[in-house]
């Protein structure tokens, strides 16, 4: 040819009616047709096929696969004359080869990831795995939060402070009344918390930290864990989510606890982490579990979830995550002995809330759904026994924003309050 020549001809057929070519070395797995079956349910038929005049497919082939199976009545197709035979089948080739030679800008793919999950957006009509899904939105939500820096003693039991659009009590989340001085007359749309797991921990830390009530009879652990999840049923919204994370070894406490609560579990979600943590058991634990309405089992870390049973749930983050988290373990904390990583509490925060909404963690340990709940503009409601720990999440949330906590009411020596005269 002595000129480029264009295609100039679109007509719409019925997929039907197109011949498949013999000789496409292009293989398509019914894993791939059923995603492009998804995609033409969302988006339509978008792209053409092209063809040659007897209708014979040159590029489109599982387009055309995809649409027979969702009984699409006619697809755009254009025709390409003035290849030769040889010509065509080398466009055959040439028109997937190239395409696999580009390659993807992962900030702004990130990013992109990020805009859709945050809008609702079913992410595996984007076309990539779960797992690749969840390494982009890992990675935006892992900012570098502040570690507490210096050290400063100011918290006392039964403080109350102001921190931006948070609030922190100094306090026992067993306590109702506790509760209702951290939430007032507000309710929260996600319980998202990570409470002792009772297994007598002692941090390897270099202040050798413990955390309180981690090492009770078993009774009453149950009991300790029902009255503190009884009280932060009662600051819930009908329907509101929750996240518990908890140790294999106590399951079947934090599972009555959550039935006597009226917090029915729906999944049990994992955390595996990049290293065990090495302790007292033949083998070791790599993985967390999570009550999120759900359970899971020993050394990984686990998580329940699940949904106040009064009213329906919300969900926001698509249909495109599973139930196992991989994570890396953070470093050592000298703050809290066993942190969590901010990822983890960053995607059950953005997949069970929306940008104003409040979310209640009554162990707020060293602070991580505080900072989290100020990234990704929710307002955390939240509690924790220990004076250190609350100068820690002062500290920690001072430092990230530049701004000072405001002390609401003051506590008393016996873990009340006290008034100014």
């Amino acid at each position: 040819m002595n000129r480029m020549e264009t295609t100039t001809k679109l007509e719409l057929l019925d997929p039907a009616a197109l011949i498949p070519s013999a000789a496409n070395p292009r293989v398509h797995s019914q894993r791939q047709i059923r995603e492009l079956r998804a995609s033409l349910r969302e988006y339509g038929v978008v792209s053409p096929v092209l063809v040659d005049q007897e209708r014979n497919i040159i590029a489109g082939h599982a387009v055309v696969e995809a649409a027979l199976a969702e009984c699409v009545p006619a697809v755009p197709c254009v025709y390409v004359e003035h290849l030769t035979p040889t010509q065509r089948k080398a466009y055959m080739i040439a028109s997937n080869r190239l395409a696999e030679k580009s390659h993807w800008d992962d900030g702004l793919l990130d990013a992109c990831l990020q805009e859709l999950f945050d809008a609702g957006f079913d992410l595996r009509l984007t076309g990539f795995g779960e797992y690749r899904l969840s390494d982009a939105l890992a990675r935006d939500a892992a900012p570098d939060l502040p570690d507490g820096g210096q050290e400063i003693d100011q918290c006392r039991r039964g403080d109350l402070w102001e921190l931006g659009s948070h609030r922190l009590l100094c306090g026992d989340a067993t306590r109702p009344e506790d509760m209702r001085r951290l939430m007032r007359d507000e309710r929260a749309w996600l319980l998202l918390t990570d409470p002792p797991y009772n297994v007598d921990y002692h941090g390897g830390t270099a202040e050798h930290l413990t955390i309180a009530n981690d090492n009770l009879p078993a009774d009453r652990f149950q009991a300790f864990l029902t009255d503190a999840l009884t009280a932060a049923r009662g600051a819930l919204m009908p329907g509101a989510a929750f996240y518990i994370w908890y140790g294999a070894s106590s399951t079947m406490q934090f599972l009555a606890a959550c039935q006597t609560a009226k917090l029915p579990v729906h999944a049990y979600l994992v955390w595996v982490k990049n290293q065990f943590v090495l302790g007292r058991q033949d083998y070791n634990w790599q993985h967390e579990p999570c009550l999120a309405g759900g359970l899971a089992p020993a050394d990984y870390d686990g998580c329940l979830y699940g949904w106040d049973a009064r009213a329906g749930h919300r969900w926001f983050g698509g249909d495109g995550q599973g139930t196992v988290y991989f994570c890396d373990k953070p470093q050592e904390s000298a703050e809290h002995p066993t942190m969590k990583p901010v990822e983890l509490f960053a995607r059950q925060i953005r997949n069970s809330t929306k940008k104003g909404e409040l979310v209640l963690d009554p162990f707020c340990g060293s602070g991580t759904a505080v900072l989290v709940a100020e990234t990704y503009g929710r307002r955390c409601r939240a509690m924790e026994l220990s004076p250190h720990n609350c100068d820690v999440i002062i500290r920690r949330w001072e430092e990230m924003t530049g701004r000072k906590a405001v002390l609401l009411e003051g506590g008393a020596a016996d873990g009340g309050t006290e008034t100014a005269d």
